[in-house]
């Protein structure tokens, strides 16, 4: 992802008339909440009560996500309660739900305007029972903070997205249905229904052999759909040769075109303070104009997301997709080099850990991760990071094979550099 993530929870004054601004080209789309004021409220407090229907167990995964999702600093400690275990005294509590809304049984767990449903849930006249539906929201007063999927295998893209400009979010797979502000309290409602706009946003697609590529109608690009399908397919080809994985587990992704990066927040619900030009999300990319450059930074995680596999840690995530440009340019490793030099203060084993979410606080760390994967791919080998990458066992391996800390590593690595 491209992106430099602001920090500050007050936006500056020009970033909020600019967004103003953007807002008034569709205002179809209700304002944001540029301040994440709810999300940023819920996890001001110091214990989080995390509850999941009974019988259905949290994964670790999902718990890794649950207790790893640091919102600007705040990071409240996390405890894990069956729905039957709940006492009285836990409603005290700021409690996230997580885990398949149709299946909570506790009417005070349920007391909002999101309904059950079988196999999924209602908003409104609207019904979501696919599996891959999933939502988010938090109520009025900030103590309830609902994460839930209709299956365990549905994906939730608020691993990957700042989420919380708006109150209520649905999904179906990747993809906004609606989002806006929803009162649990009074019943007030402005929504969007982001699937109506899409439809009307995009002209009809032109596929290829591993994308369906949608232009915004204000760009009036037809004729260059198949140029841009001729140049991806290939890239996406020679990428997969390079990485030596198939591209037979590249799945066909949608391509979307955005004017401009406005409304391209617009539809992923980022305040213009998130600085984004590109973003992929599992079976769809999203870019800011018709800039090839940003196009095949996406793609390139699109296949190391799929036909190698994720690692969540945005360091390695984005470290290994800037190591991939330098089988293309030996141009891209000389400027990466030199900016990493110049900023080597920056590589800590805090900026390799993400914590608190500094990774994507500065453009550089995007030079200085890559440079540093291929450090780790040239002591270890391709092969080998390859699996440790996927297992997300990076730092455990290089300790037990190398018997080095990431700090001893960072040592090493700087020495070579200065």
């Amino acid at each position: 992802m491209l992106k430099i993530r602001t920090l500050a929870i007050v936006l500056s004054i020009a970033a909020i008339i600019f967004f103003s601004r953007a807002a008034a080209q569709d205002s179809k789309f209700v304002p944001m909440d540029d301040y994440y004021s709810l999300m940023v409220k819920f996890h001001s407090v110091d214990t989080v009560l995390v509850v999941f229907p009974s019988g259905n167990l949290i994964t670790k995964a999902d718990s890794a996500f649950i207790t790893g999702f640091v919102f600007w600093g705040k990071q409240p400690h996390y405890l894990f309660k069956e729905e039957h275990s709940l006492k009285s005294s836990d409603y005290k509590m700021n409690i996230q739900l997580f885990g398949a809304y149709y299946l909570f049984s506790k009417k005070r767990l349920l007391e909002v305007p999101i309904e059950q449903c079988d196999a999924g849930f209602r908003v409104d006249t609207n019904v979501f029972s696919h599996p891959h539906d999933a939502f988010f929201y938090i109520t009025d007063s900030a103590t309830r903070f609902y994460t839930c999927k209709n299956t365990p295998e549905a994906p939730f893209p608020i691993r990957a997205l700042v989420t919380g400009a708006y109150q209520l979010n649905v999904f179906n797979g990747y993809n906004y249905a609606l989002n806006g502000f929803y009162s649990d309290v009074t019943g007030a409602k402005r929504l969007n229904s982001v699937s109506l706009f899409r439809n009307r946003y995009f002209k009809q697609p032109y596929s290829s052999n591993f994308f369906n590529i949608f232009i915004s109608n204000d760009l009036g690009a037809d004729s260059l759909k198949r140029s841009i399908a001729q140049e991806i397919d290939s890239f996406v080809l020679q990428l997969c040769s390079l990485l030596k994985c198939d591209t037979a587990l590249v799945p066909t992704t949608n391509l979307y075109f955005y004017k401009n990066r406005e409304e391209l927040q617009l539809f992923l619900a980022q305040p213009l303070g998130n600085t984004m030009y590109g973003k992929s999300l599992g079976d769809a990319n999203h870019i800011a104009g018709l800039n090839l450059s940003i196009l095949k930074h996406e793609v390139g995680h699109t296949v190391i997301d799929n036909a190698i596999g994720l690692n969540p840690n945005p360091f390695w995530q984005e470290g290994f997709r800037q190591f991939s440009d330098y089988f293309f340019s030996a141009e891209s490793l000389a400027k990466d080099k030199d900016t990493t030099s110049q900023n080597i203060q920056l590589l800590s084993s805090s900026l390799v850990s993400n914590s608190n979410g500094i990774y994507y606080n500065n453009w550089n760390h995007y030079a200085i991760s890559g440079c540093f994967v291929k450090f780790v791919i040239d002591k270890i080998g391709f092969t080998q990071f390859k699996q440790q990458y996927i297992d997300g066992s990076i730092e455990k391996y290089i300790l037990e094979k190398h018997n080095l800390s990431m700090d001893d590593l960072i040592i090493e690595y700087k020495s070579s550099v200065l």
